[in-house]
């Protein structure tokens, strides 16, 4: 099976039947699932949609081989109604159980999945990337309702043009218009930088908090970065001041954008995997200063602290380097979720599929510092994860990008030890 054709199958039940979907779609999918990772990742298609009321769920969870189908929190919440009267509904949630931490991830995968019903929801400080039954760009919102960022289509034609106007127009607002286009949020997100602005701030960068999304036009730090995560106001400061972790913010410079959108949808991904690392830090040193631990004449250092604390190894060694202001953690873990995310979806935001596959393998996965023991072995299981869940043709090609990846310096960690070694060093299955 293929997520492309399963997403296309489900989009016309949705659409001719009242954003739900039918018994006959149901029987056409299950039908074509024969191995078990067609029938995972079905349940995990379906736990993002509603389904008609003649669809016995039951029936269906058994045939797949799951207990339930435990469908996503955000779908069929009623958002409002569209111009013509309308009700606008979420038919289908992009996001992990429980939504994303942060507004940069979530805006981030609305978009890689390219739908032109797109949209951010913000519900109990929660974020989530739907997809609304009909457009919710001009929808009026219904009372108490959650909060709703409809991001609409996006298409490499409008890209280009928008792109062109910072070249020829160039300023604030035709980066803000390139940006908001690109990540499909509000205008009002944007907060576009300048090397005047970092001037006025006596040299620091700028940047605004969450949920705003900043954009670096500067010439103050070209090199190998496309986005960086740093403390609000001074994004090129230090993340640990005097032991204390820093709220941060995101910050994208502009030639995240010069390539395609997909790449700077990805590098937003990136990016927002550092901020939740960083949140979390923040949220654990807030805990350490309430314990009695931290106080009195030889209080425990937040490291030591952190290593005393009931965690998983892995986030533990992660907040424990954090603390220390090392970051070969957090990067490896951002590196194979951005991957993850953004590799091999439908979007119209791309080149051509081989295109777009070497490009996912060149930015990716790719690190000058090897990651703790822990940590890595939690990224390649991630990336395991991923790659039984796929289709063989899915597989196929992540494996080309992942073979085409082991000569490259600084890839190692995740492709020459461990599970993604193991498969790699395997012969592709007959058949494929």
């Amino acid at each position: 099976m293929d997520i492309r054709n399963i997403r296309n199958s489900v989009e016309i039940s949705l659409h001719n039947n009242a954003g739900k979907v039918d018994q006959a779609t149901v029987d056409e999918l299950v039908g074509q699932a024969t191995t078990a990772a067609d029938k995972k990742m079905l349940v995990e298609e379906f736990s993002r949609d509603k389904f008609d009321s003649g669809v016995d769920t039951k029936a269906l969870a058994k045939s797949l081989g799951v207990k339930s189908l435990d469908t996503k929190e955000m779908v069929d919440v009623v958002m409002g109604t569209d111009p013509s009267g309308a009700q606008v509904r979420v038919s289908h949630d992009f996001s992990p159980k429980g939504g994303f931490d942060n507004y940069a991830k979530a805006a981030a995968t609305a978009r890689i999945f390219g739908s032109d019903k797109a949209a951010v929801v913000e519900k109990n400080h929660r974020y989530y990337a739907v997809e609304t039954n009909v457009s919710a760009e001009k929808m009026i919102p219904a009372k108490d309702a959650p909060t709703l960022d409809a991001s609409g289509g996006l298409t490499l034609r409008q890209y280009d043009k928008l792109l062109e106007n910072t070249k020829t127009v160039g300023g604030k607002d035709a980066w803000a218009d390139l940006a908001a286009y690109t990540y499909g949020v509000p205008k009002d997100k944007i907060n576009v930088i300048t090397d005047v602005d970092v001037e006025k701030a006596g040299g620091k960068l700028p940047a605004k908090a969450p949920p705003a999304i900043n954009i670096y036009i500067g010439t103050q730090l070209k090199g190998d970065e496309s986005g960086m995560t740093g403390p609000i106001g001074d994004a090129r400061g230090a993340n640990i001041v005097k032991g204390v972790p820093q709220a941060a913010a995101v910050v994208i410079e502009a030639d995240a954008f010069t390539k395609d959108p997909a790449r700077a949808q990805k590098i937003l991904f990136h990016e927002g995997t550092h901020l939740e690392h960083n949140d979390r830090l923040v949220d654990l040193y807030d805990k350490y200063k309430q314990d009695k631990a931290s106080k009195g004449k030889h209080p425990i250092p937040f490291e030591g602290w952190i290593s005393k604390q009931k965690l998983p190894a892995a986030e533990k060694q992660l907040m424990m380097d954090l603390s220390e202001g090392k970051t070969a953690d957090t990067e490896a873990l951002a590196h194979v979720e951005s991957f993850v995310a953004s590799f091999n979806k439908w979007t119209v935001a791309s080149s051509t599929t081989a295109g777009r596959q070497a490009q996912e393998g060149s930015d990716l996965l790719v690190l000058p510092k090897n990651p703790d023991k822990a940590v890595a072995k939690l990224a390649q299981d991630e990336l395991m994860e991923f790659y039984n869940s796929m289709p063989p043709s899915t597989q196929r090609s992540i494996r080309k990008t992942l073979e085409a990846m082991k000569s490259v310096e600084g890839t190692d960690w995740l492709l020459k030890q461990g599970p993604v070694a193991d498969m790699l060093a395997t012969a592709e299955p007959k058949g494929w």
